[in-house]
Order: structure tokens, then C-alpha cells, then sequence
């Protein structure tokens, strides 16, 4: 998730716009197979795995127990806050794993 967010802010430098044209804050799903990549409303939908592309997404694919989120904090004009939270179930128990990376205009 967090990778995505980055190729969003570079792609936006690359087009001479704003770094953080749609990347505001709030909550996001997202998946690599957009083109260009792009962050939708978080739905809580799960994920799918497309074993073709080898790709996880939400167009195609078998369903599968994660649930990814993706969280943006504005910090500064020049900062922001990215959280990457993949959840899942199993067994009765409830399991989640999140990365955190902030990324800024240093361009």
C-alpha cells in the first residue's frame, strides 16, 4: 500500500502537478493493477488474489481473508503520514499487521 502511495506521488511529479494531487488524508483501498494507480474510498472489502497477474486486487480474482487499508495523515504542506494495515481472520482470531512510512515533497 505504501508503494503505491509513493508511485502516486512520483507519477505526480513526472506530470509536473501537485505532489500530493489525490493524496489527501483519510482512508483508501487501492490496488497495482489500476493505471495509472489510484487510491478509491476504504470499503473493507477484502482482497483478491488474481493467479494470472499474480496480483492481489478488487476487479478480478478469488477471494481471499485480507483486508487492507490504507491511511493518509496530512503532518505538513510538505509531509504526510502514510499507514498500511492488512487484517485477517483466522481460527476465531483476529490478526493485523501495519507499516508506517512518511513521505515528502523533497523535490
Amino acid at each position: 500500500g505504501i508503494e503505491i502511495v509513493r508511485n502516486i506521488r512520483d507519477n505526480n511529479w513526472l506530470q509536473n502537478v501537485p505532489w500530493d494531487n489525490g493524496l489527501a488524508g483519510g482512508d483508501y483501498q487501492t490496488a497495482y493493477s489500476s493505471t495509472p494507480a489510484a487510491l478509491f474510498a476504504y470499503d473493507g472489502n477484502p482482497l483478491l488474489f488474481d493467479s494470472t497477474a499474480n496480483l492481489y486486487g478488487y476487479d478480478s480474482g478469488a477471494a481471499t481473508i485480507y483486508i487492507r487499508k490504507i491511511s493518509i495523515t496530512d503532518i505538513s504542506a510538505n509531509e504526510i503520514k502514510v499507514v498500511s494495515t492488512v487484517t485477517w481472520q483466522s481460527r476465531q482470531f483476529s490478526y493485523n499487521s501495519s507499516a508506517e512510512d512518511r513521505l515528502l515533497n523533497w523535490k
